[in-house]
């Protein structure tokens, strides 16, 4: 029940207090004067809606609520579109140098308040339409900060803007004095844009100045009110609407639009964060402009508008331009003296005609913008929907508006020698806001730029001014000359982009091939090791001799000369030799993946005319080319001398890439091009002898060429690694840590994240084949602590592996992604548009590469090498069209965009989606397929096909008939049946509207084992964070991807189980994954036990820093209700075993020693106390089994109590805090579960082993403590003293737990259900734990006592985050408990279902569920904190046991476990957990803090006002609302709510 009380008075701000009374909640609510008239009573919630509505409307029929302007309209309707965002807090700063009296500036300002309505008007909303009224006059405190420097000022207004105003509770402005010295004060005026404009801050200030010395001489009294109301602006444009000139400026719009269904109106960005930048032209520049616009009778703005336009036409090639032009939409001096919101916005709409001179053009240009302001008056927001008719998804008309204030604004005004500073509240609607300033005191022009941060750069701005200066400089010399005259990218644009670019430039051997570099550094270092392969090793001689002997096998043996030999092989050091020997034989190596796919490789054999192929292992397909089989030859038989008659063949390999037409095509590698990028490679990635690189990608991976030749030329060495055992070969490399040089794609860059690299020799890492993300390179820069050089490398095959490098730098952030940056030797790069133009720089265009590392062309594909490699018109040969899109980032660095085309990149490889669509189309009864690259939901991107044709193909067979032509990652993941596919006006087929995938699962029909389904859904749910998973969903379409797919593929393996990782990913379903999980041989029961010292983790740290007075006394316990056949010799035996496997349960501790694993315990006996009788203490046996557990001797104990009056016997397991946690007495409950009924069945007890011990986890944390430093700013903010701080008592240092009270609540069997129920069946946009609820609570009943609405609590986690490293603690024992602050700031105390909100998203924002804060704290010893917090901890459900089995119920123990003179580590300690479908809440602290009766009061507030979050959600039909007989006040529309919510 809710009674309401409404009480006659006028108040300020609504108060409501909430008195507890037994079960009741009553809710007292003042609230503000004005609607109801009459003593009333409502029975019914929608009666009392009724009421108010009437009421409400019968103020509008009065005149006491207006409506609002179209202008303000706009921007009430973005600021509902944008809540909480700043985005319309305008004013700035009037800076006064001179000494104010802040009384007398208290006065001034008043009087203005007083004078002009504006100031005063609130806002009201009502059925969905806003409403403004005039508040009346309230006298107003000025408040006053004091400042010691500018840039702290500069700081605090700064965050002043950026806070937003609630626009219905809120005063709609807010005046600051700020003094910063004797002379230098400054009033700061923040208002919302709803009630004035940046004309009325100019008249504000002047106001606010005559107000000042009119107050100061007493020459005009404060009391007085003169000034010309807002209203009539209102009544004013009431008038307009519906008039005959609304119609004639309607009809004038409508026809300058009338063709908008055509028109690419663009559309604003979805970001809102910006930044300013402004320059100011000189007096002289700016009077050169004046004269010009006079004396072409212009208007000046015309002219920077020209400017823009002939700029974004270069930029993006378009002539029918659109801009926003906001307008003064002020007449006559008395509106010009108003302060409110007038301005509007024009739709300015010019198409450029290139034939026209000129001053033609500025003409026509400015007679356009006349006939626009004639007709400004007719609402913007109204044309849109009148052109909706035409273009019903038009929202915008522009995504950059241009504004000129023509009000000749003086940088200082009168009296004082001061100035008006705009400030820019940091957010924007439009993408970019140009604003015209002149200062008619100082004959200068201030261009500001705003511009959003997620569409435009700082580079970009710098380079839109320069032009815009350009250009107009240019117009004003050259009016005679015509437009298309205009050279929009400049002679200085040519030499910084085209030449200075381009510059890098290196001398080389181009007469030598990449063979000769190598037989020259294996004359110079015979000695030193070149390749290795497991146990074997060859040096630069015998590599170089084995080559030898090779090639005279080819030519002599098999008179190959000038030909194409394939190269096959398992990766080996004869794979190296192979095409070392084919090179010498003066042949051209083209080399082939071991899995290629039979159809696939008969195709490029016969497309490329191979001669022979190379390979160390059976190729069993008939390809129809000899085969060499390397393992079989004998080298030795062959002479070992230098082919020095043989002609090196001009083409150094061919590799086969993706193709259009279906077909893979063959790029041909110059040997100059391969010669000039390795050369290039050696000096930039800085190669020495020392160097050792891992070979380990694919030969037919071009990246792989990086690591065959670099080191070869260098004297460095090649360390072979074969993908072919249960651990992934990246993991091996890094375990075996012999590689100090690695080139790799992003995807396994991620990898390393998993990986322990304290120790590594790793010092560079060359990325490519992917586009590189910031996070990822910063992650890894962090771990190694900076002892990493990552370089990012791009270059498609066809420009001879990498024609570009960027080298990442942690300072130099360019948005997502890592820039490609700048050209490799002798490589040019050029940015073109569509008519093979340079674009502007800044602008996107279409990457074009020329220079020595052009390839030839394609293999036997005329036609489409003169598509791609185009004349270059720049210089000499040609250019190899990328279909790269990129921009310039700064004036040297370039940024990878997207596509132009087709064609993707898929785990580094280059796929053109028209093959595998033409590879679809090869089976009987498809007529048509589309292939896409599409990213999902979950963020993953895969790819989907669509096909037509007979519905009687299912899916599999497609798929089966794409894996004999195409490689595994060529295959769509998802196929969708299209009935008939739609087309576009011109008859080709409309990708844009293909249907949505179809991503239902496979409908997987077979049956699964058990053992498999379980353990295999168990780990996919643990990988990838879900509830639930089936036998038919899809691994992408859930979230895995190939990083998650050698997770599961470790996982799996600890588990018993083998998998390949492809078989993960080409699986249609978990299911199919299922099938083809094979038995593992691997003991998962052999231990191998820690021994020795332990070294501490945070959580140890934590607990020996405590320095309790009484260490032996910080216990947890945990009842188990039994089955009467358990005995005591079956609970001895089983907990031997448990203690045998799990080392963390025999830790014991000393001063001396720290803490270390005590063997003795591993054969030693357990003892189990048994006791018997009718009455016993179980609480009191309990207790004296805590108080004699001691760190020397076994830390667990255990105790039967028989229960002859029940069916069940109760076991008490007692155990020291420092080897139990919460995870680990639920792997104790398992395995006793497991021990017990092995015995019952007479069989030998066998408990599967931990999976990561206690002690490695210690490393795994060493590991991680370089991502921890990333997180310290983080921390550090957690930390900050916070206000609710201020309102508790002082606490004694020493306060011990004898002092200790304690309160606890059960929440009811219901209300937990109604809780549960919620956390169900909520949204994932809006998701939120069991967890969240009641931690929302806690923070809300602390808010209700202390009224405050900053907090930081002290949250516990289980701290086993397996998920950021490579192991699984699933089921290791020991203290993992993760400890770490989280500070709250509410912004609404009031609203616990905001409050939840922010709760669920702060702990979003939570790095790796907090394990950073305990390694900064205590392993990094970075972090210093000695506060006491709030400590809470959601233990969860308390599941265990079950009827059928020995164990029937598991019970944990909230009672008090630490010792009477230990020292209290936190302030309150509360403990939630769920058991039999009610949750038990127990608070405790010490007395000293907070009394008995307080701690009790904490908790009722905790109870109700849980009740009331669940509530929110409930259903409130019918509830019974009673309204005592007072006259009640003002409700405004939010109260009103609010008291219902």
């Amino acid at each position: 029940m809710i009674i309401l009380f409404f009480f006659r008075g006028t108040l300020n701000d609504a108060v409501v207090a909430k008195i507890r009374c037994t079960n009741e909640t009553f809710q007292l609510a003042t609230i503000r004067e004005g609607i109801f008239k009459e003593e009333c009573i409502f029975e019914t919630k929608a009666e009392l809606i009724a009421r108010d509505k009437m009421l409400k409307e019968e103020m509008i029929k009065k005149g006491k609520f207006f409506k609002l302007t179209n202008a303000e309209k706009r921007i009430w309707y973005h600021e509902k579109k944008y809540q909480g965002a700043p985005l319309h807090n305008i004013g700035g700063c009037i800076v006064l140098r001179a000494a104010v009296d802040h009384e007398i500036m208290e006065k001034a300002i008043n009087q203005i308040i007083k004078e002009h309505d504006a100031f005063r008007i609130g806002l009201y909303e009502f059925d969905g339409e806003p409403y403004q009224y005039v508040k009346d006059y309230e006298y107003r405190a000025l408040q006053l900060r004091n400042f010691d420097s500018d840039e702290e000022f500069a700081q605090w207004q700064n965050s002043f803007f950026l806070e937003a105003f609630d626009i219905y509770k809120d005063e709609l402005y807010s005046f600051v004095l700020c003094k910063l010295s004797g002379a230098d004060y400054r009033i700061v005026l923040k208002m919302h844009h709803i009630i004035a404009d940046g004309w009325s801050f100019q008249l504000i200030a002047e106001y606010m100045t005559k107000a000042y010395f009119s107050v100061k001489n007493g020459s005009v009294s404060a009391e007085d009110t003169p000034g010309i109301s807002y209203l009539t602006h209102l009544e004013k444009e009431e008038g307009y609407l519906g008039s005959e000139q609304m119609k004639r400026h309607r009809q004038y719009w409508l026809e300058r639009f009338k063709d908008a269904d055509t028109i690419n109106f663009l559309q604003p960005s979805k970001g809102l964060e910006g930044k300013r930048k402004s320059f100011t032209l000189s007096s002289e520049e700016t009077a050169q402009l004046r004269k010009f616009a006079a004396d072409n009778k212009l208007f000046l703005q015309t002219i920077v508008i020209a400017a823009y336009y002939l700029y974004r036409s270069a930029c993006v090639g378009e002539k029918d331009i659109i801009v926003g032009i906001p307008v003064f939409n002020r007449s006559g001096h008395t509106e010009k003296s108003i302060i409110g919101m007038f301005t509007s916005t024009i739709a300015y709409r010019f198409c450029i005609d290139e034939n026209a001179s000129i001053s033609g053009y500025l003409t026509s240009m400015n007679r356009r913008l006349m006939e626009d302001l004639r007709n400004q008056k007719y609402p913007y927001n109204m044309l849109i929907e009148e052109l909706k008719s035409l273009n019903n998804s038009l929202e915008n008309m522009f995504d950059v508006s241009i504004n000129y204030y023509n009000s000749g604004f003086t940088k200082s005004f009168n009296k004082w020698d001061s100035t008006v500073e705009e400030c820019y509240c940091g957010f924007q609607f439009y993408n970019l806001q140009i604003v015209i300033k002149e200062w008619k005191n100082s004959g200068e022009l201030t261009l500001f730029y705003d511009y959003k941060t997620d569409v435009y750069s700082e580079y970009r701005i710098n380079e839109l001014h320069s032009h815009l200066v350009y250009i107009m400089e240019y117009m004003v010399k050259n009016s005679c000359k015509t437009v298309a005259e205009i050279p929009a990218f400049s002679a200085s644009d040519a030499e910084k982009y085209l030449v200075k670019y381009n510059s890098p430039k290196s001398e080389y051997p181009k007469d030598k091939t990449i063979v000769e570099l190598f037989e020259e550094c294996a004359a110079q270092k015979p000695d030193r090791c070149a390749i290795e392969y497991n146990s074997k090793k060859l040096t630069y001689k015998e590599l170089d001799e084995q080559a030898d002997r090779l090639a005279n096998y080819l030519h002599s043996e098999r008179k190959l000369e000038n030909k194409t030999i394939g190269i096959c092989t398992l990766h080996s050091i004869e794979s190296v030799i192979a095409i070392l020997a084919v090179l010498k034989a003066g042949c051209t190596y083209l080399p082939l993946d071991a899995e290629t796919p039979e159809e696939r490789m008969r195709y490029i054999a016969k497309n490329s005319g191979l001669a022979a192929i190379l390979s160390n292992f059976p190729i069993a397909s008939e390809i129809g080319v000899p085969i060499i089989d390397l393992e079989e030859l004998k080298l030795e038989k062959y002479k070992c001398e230098k082919l020095g008659s043989i002609k090196p063949a001009e083409t150094a390999y061919i590799i086969y890439t993706s193709g259009t037409t279906g077909k893979p095509k063959g790029v041909m590698i110059r040997q100059s091009g391969l010669v000039n990028y390795i050369l290039w490679a050696k000096k930039v990635y800085h190669v020495t002898p020392d160097d050792r690189f891992a070979l380990y990608t694919s030969l037919a991976f071009d990246l792989t060429v990086t690591t065959v030749f670099t080191p070869l030329v260098s004297g460095a060495a090649i360390i072979v690694y074969r993908d072919d055992r249960e651990k992934y070969v990246l993991y091996r490399i890094i375990e075996e840590n012999r590689t100090s040089i690695m080139k790799l794609t992003p995807a396994h860059l991620k990898l390393l994240l998993d990986a322990d690299i304290s120790d590594s020799q790793l010092t560079r890492l060359i990325v490519g084949g992917e586009d590189l993300k910031y996070a990822v390179a910063e992650q890894i820069y962090i771990k190694f602590e900076g002892r990493i050089h990552i370089y990012n490398e791009y270059g498609p095959t066809e420009a001879t592996v990498g024609c570009m490098i960027y080298e990442f730098n942690e300072s130099r952030r360019f948005g997502v992604s890592i820039p490609i940056g700048k050209p490799a030797d002798n490589v040019q790069l050029y940015l073109l548009d569509r008519t093979m133009k340079p674009v502007m720089p800044g602008e996107k265009g279409e990457l074009y590469i020329a220079g020595d590392g052009v390839a030839k062309g394609y293999l036997n594909n005329e036609r489409l090498t003169a598509e791609r490699f185009v004349p270059n018109p720049f210089g000499e040969g040609k250019m190899y069209k990328t279909g790269d899109i990129v921009r310039f980032i700064d004036e040297d660095i370039m940024k990878y965009i997207c596509r132009s085309d087709d064609q993707v990149k898929v785990n580094g490889y280059r796929i053109e989606l028209g093959e595998i669509e033409e590879c679809i189309k090869k089976l009987d009864g498809i007529d048509e397929a589309v292939v896409e690259y599409t990213e999902l939901s979950n963020g993953n991107s895969v790819l989907c096909a669509f096909y037509s044709g007979a519905d009687s193909i299912d899916k599999k067979s497609i798929r089966s008939h794409i894996k004999n032509y195409l490689p595994d990652y060529m295959i769509p993941v998802y196929f969708t049946y299209v009935e008939k596919f739609k087309l576009t006006s011109n008859g080709k087929l409309d990708r844009r509207n293909l249907p949505e995938t179809d991503m239902n699962g496979c409908d997987y029909l077979q049956s699964v084992d058990g053992k498999k389904k379980n353990i295999l859904t168990d780990i996919v749910k643990s990988i990838l964070n879900l509830a639930d998973v089936s036998m038919n969903d899809n691994f992408y379409s859930i979230g895995g991807d190939s990083i998650k797919a050698i997770q599961m593929t470790s996982r799996l393996s600890e588990e018993g189980y083998k998998i390949k990782m492809k078989d993960i990913l080409s699986a249609d379903c978990l299911g199919e994954i299922a099938e083809l999980m094979e038995d593992d041989d691997k003991d998962i029961y052999s231990i191998v036990h820690c021994s020795g010292q332990m070294k501490n983790t945070p959580t140890y740290s934590w607990f020996i820093d405590s320095k309790l007075a009484d260490p032996n006394y910080y216990v947890q316990s945990v009842y188990f209700e039994l089955d009467k056949s358990v005995t005591a010799e079956m609970l001895a035996a089983a907990f031997q075993k448990i203690i045998e496997v799990h080392d963390g349960l025999r830790l014991n501790y000393s001063k001396e020693n720290g803490f270390f694993y005590e063997e003795r315990y591993i054969n030693e006996l357990f003892k189990v106390s048994v006791i018997e009788g009718e009455d016993v203490d179980t609480e009191a046996v309990v207790s004296a089994v805590k108080e004699s557990i001691s760190l020397s001797e076994l830390p667990v104990k255990a105790v039967l109590i028989g229960q002859k009056a029940e069916d069940t016997n109760l076991l008490a397991v007692v155990a020291h805090h420092a080897v139990v946690d919460g995870v680990t007495w639920q792997i104790i409950a398992d395995d006793l579960q497991t021990a017990l009924e092995r015995l019952a069945e007479h069989k030998e007890i066998r408990l599967v082993k931990e999976f990561t011990t206690l002690s490695h986890w210690n490393e795994v944390l060493e590991g991680y403590k370089a991502a921890a430093h990333s997180q310290l700013n983080y921390w550090k903010r957690q930390i900050m003293p916070y206000n609710m701080k201020a309102k508790w008592r002082s606490i004694p240092e020493n306060d011990r737990v004898k002092d200790n009270v304690s309160a606890q609540v059960t929440i009811s069997h219901e209300v937990t259900g109604s809780l549960l129920k919620i956390v169900e069946t909520t949204t994932r946009e809006r998701s939120f734990t069991v967890n969240d609820v009641l931690l929302t609570a806690l923070t809300k009943a602390l808010t209700d006592i202390f009224d405050e609405n900053e907090i930081t609590v002290m949250l516990e986690s289980h701290g086993r985050e397996s998920s950021i490293v490579n192991c699984d603690l699933s089921r290791t024992a020991g203290w993992f408990t993760a400890m770490y602050p989280v500070r709250f700031e509410f912004s609404d105390i009031s609203d616990c279902v905001k409050m939840l909100d922010e709760v669920r998203a702060e702990l979003k924002r939570v790095p790796d569920n907090g394990i950073g804060y305990g390694v900064l704290k205590y392993m990094n010893r970075e972090l210093d904190d000695a506060q006491k917090y709030i400590r809470f901890n959601y233990l969860g459900n308390a599941s265990g046991g079950h009827e059928d089995s020995r164990i029937k119920k598991v019970i944990p123990d909230l009672a008090v476990n630490s010792g009477k003179e230990n020292i209290n580590t936190c302030l309150i300690d509360v403990n939630c957990i769920r058991m039999d479908d009610r949750i038990t809440v127990r608070f405790e602290c010490s007395g000293l803090f907070m009394d008995k009766h307080k701690l009790e009061e904490l908790a009722l507030y905790f109870e109700a006002d849980l009740n009331e979050l669940i509530n929110k959600y409930g259903n409130s039909d019918g509830e019974r609302i009673f309204v005592s007989k007072f006259t009640a006040v003002s409700l405004s529309s939010s109260d009103f709510n609010d008291l219902f919510e």
